[in-house]
Parts: structure tokens; sequence; C-alpha cells
């Protein structure tokens, strides 16, 4: 008996990025993430990223299946408000392994209360929900304005500096310094470089946005984390693509400059944890 989620071939995701390109802005991340993971393989990048549609139909969404080193990773996106068929996939299906801690990423309201609505089923409960909010530059926004104070340099990072990114990320978990690796080698990290030591950085990440925005204590102040977002917004435009960003809701600094470089705020989506219940 067929599994009700079915693979996706990748000959296909562009079909699925049509379908998402409906939803917009809602869409977006599910546009982007099919995106870069299709540049990446055709950079030779490949880490087992596959996606599934219940029942073969690209209107009932998609389920990403994401294992990178140390987490397991579980994209819930659809297209429209009726997660019926998306539900009744993710109770049938034996695609997901529900016995592993679950990461769920970026989740817009309606998938939120389907997947929670499953979950019980399988003896699996919420284990830590956070909030984050959506931003988002339009691609045909003007190119911004930005220049390099004396001294500072914009270039790519580099493999030596994994270390030290992984230690100042507040989420940090075993295997993520192999995650960061990752997006450093594919070229998708940017850094600031004062006489060649690293004082700022910011990723371009596995779903095509921005993300891990930091600057060392030293050199906050300066404006820097305006400018390397500035300069990698440019990149991105010039690319033709959107700029996305997650922000924290609680960091305001962040919010306020998304705001001043003109992003737009979208809903709100949640990263949440699962788990097996404690009463299994």
């Amino acid at each position: 008996m067929q599994d009700p989620l079915q693979l996706l071939s990748v000959e296909k995701w562009s079909e699925l990025q049509r379908v998402f390109k409906s939803d917009w802005p809602r869409g977006m991340p599910a546009y982007y993430t099919l995106e870069t993971q299709k540049r990446w393989l055709e950079q030779g990048f490949y880490y087992g990223f596959k996606v599934y549609c219940p029942y073969g139909d690209l209107w009932n969404g998609m389920v990403g299946v994401n294992e990178k080193e140390g987490v397991y990773e579980i994209m819930v996106l659809c297209p429209r408000d009726d997660t019926k068929k998306l539900e009744e996939a993710l109770r049938r299906t034996n695609i997901i392994n529900w016995n592993k801690t679950i990461l769920v990423p970026f989740a817009p309201d309606h998938t939120v209360t389907c997947v929670q609505r499953v979950i019980g089923d399988f003896g699996v409960e919420v284990t830590t929900a956070k909030p984050f909010l959506f931003y988002y530059l339009d691609k045909n926004k003007p190119r911004i304005d930005v220049s390099l104070p004396p001294g500072i340099t914009f270039d790519y990072l580099k493999e030596d500096h994994v270390e030290l990114i992984n230690s100042k990320w507040p989420y940090r978990y075993p295997g993520s310094e192999w995650y960061f690796n990752q997006l450093v080698i594919s070229k998708n990290g940017y850094g600031l470089y004062q006489n060649d030591n690293l004082v700022a950085w910011t990723f371009i990440n596995e779903m095509g946005a921005l993300g891990h925005l930091f600057v060392l204590e030293d050199y906050r102040k300066k404006g820097f984390a305006e400018i390397i977002l500035n300069l990698v917004c440019n990149k991105m435009l010039e690319d033709g693509k959107d700029a996305l960003a997650f922000c924290d809701e609680e960091n305001i600094g962040v919010r306020n400059l998304f705001k001043k470089l003109g992003f737009i705020q979208s809903e709100s989506v949640t990263w949440f944890f699962m788990n097996k219940s404690s009463n299994n």
C-alpha cells in the first residue's frame, strides 16, 4: 500500500514553488526553501533533504524531511487554509519517525494547528515552542545605498570561523558546528572584517532566509549590523530574490533595524520541538 506522503522528485519542485507562489507572502518560506535546495544540489551539496506531498497533490502542501546532523527537522507547510488532507496524511504516514525529537521550523498558524491535532495519536507532545516574526524585502525594491567604513572589508566567511560563530549562537546544539560549516562551504556566510579579523557576520540559510546576524561585543554601536544586512540584501536583490528574515519578538533592536531597511512584517511563524510524552 502506497504511503500517503509521496516523494516529490527534484524535477517537480518548480511546480510546487508555483503553487506556494499563489499563497504570497505566507508561501515565501516554502518557495525559497525549495529554491535554495535546488541551487545547493546544482553546486553539489546534498545532505538528504526530501520533499513529500500528501497523496501526490501539490495543493495539499509539503512535508520536508531535513535530517541535519543532530536535528531531525520536519517542515510542514500548506498553500491553503484547508489542511484536512495534510492532517490525514500525517496520521497515516510511515515516513515520519515519531519516536525522535522533532523540530518543526517556521510553521504558520494553520499548520501549527494541523500538527497539534495529529501528534496526540502518536503519544507525542510539543515540548518547546518559540514564535518568530516574519519579515521580507520585496525583490523589486531598489538596491540599498551602502558604503564600507575605512579599514572594513566584506567577504565570505571561512571554515576557521565556524567554531567562533557556533559559540556565539544562543540556540547551538550538538552538531550545530556541522550546520554552520555547511553554510560556509556553500558560500552562504558573509562577514565584515577589520584588518582581516572577523567582527560581524550573517548567513543566508538553507531556507533562503537571512539569519544568525551577530556583531562581536567590542564592535557594537558602530552600525556594522546595518551595513552587513544592507550588503547581503543587495546581493539577494541583484540575484532577483526577495530577502526573508525571522526575528525573535523580543529582539527590539533587530526589529527596528528591519523596519529601517524597509522590510515588511508578515504573519508570525513558530519553531517548535516535539517529543514522546512523558506519560508514554
